[in-house]
């Protein structure tokens, strides 16, 4: 069974705001929908924000792809998230940051290092390019993330084909993105 359906992040997921540990002070939290079951399979899937393709991803297992991927990617490429993991080329990037760093100066970013979701470079230097909106971030911003999932099952290898399309795209917040090009796509052919 193969089958794709996108669907905007505002219409998985709500914001619920946690005031007294801004800029990661945020959860995404699921608002349950008719056909659940359809999140819970392996596949391929694609974040857009604002039409731009800036993630690709994938999963081998019937976790729930919300919270098993999701979530994840919002809350690293927004870096607002409650459980966003920092490293030491991460707090680099933070403090060199144009937009970041004086938000989160007020943190002490070495204590972000035992957290869930680690972040990279690109997701950094894309919420810094980003930070107007993000460092608002509400509801009304989620309308412009929108998730592509396509279920395929069986016996097929989407490691390597997710791996493949990274490589022919090379979206912002992925490792393969290299700064060559401003790409800009709205569709994917699966």
């Amino acid at each position: 069974m193969n089958e794709i359906w996108h669907r905007n992040a505002n219409e998985l997921f709500s914001v619920n705001i946690n005031q007294s540990s801004y800029p990661l002070n945020i959860e995404f939290e699921i608002i349950p929908t008719v056909n659940e079951e359809v999140f819970k399979n392996p596949g391929i899937f694609t974040l857009f924000y604002r039409g731009e393709l800036i993630y690709i991803g994938y999963s081998d297992n019937n976790d729930d792809i919300r919270t098993s991927r999701f979530v994840r990617q919002l809350q690293t490429i927004t870096m607002r998230g409650l459980n966003v993991n920092v490293n030491n080329s991460s707090i680099d990037v933070i403090e060199n940051s144009e937009n970041l760093r004086i938000d989160f100066s007020r943190l002490n970013l070495s204590d972000l290092n035992r957290q869930d979701f680690v972040t990279s470079k690109n997701r950094i230097l894309f919420a810094d390019r980003h930070w107007d909106e993000f460092s608002r971030l509400d509801n009304s911003i989620l309308q412009h993330f929108e998730f592509v999932w396509c279920v395929i099952t069986g016996n097929k290898n989407r490691s390597e084909f997710a791996t493949n399309l990274k490589r022919n795209y090379k979206p912002r917040c992925n490792q393969e993105f290299d700064n060559y090009g401003d790409l800009n796509l709205e569709i994917i052919n699966f």
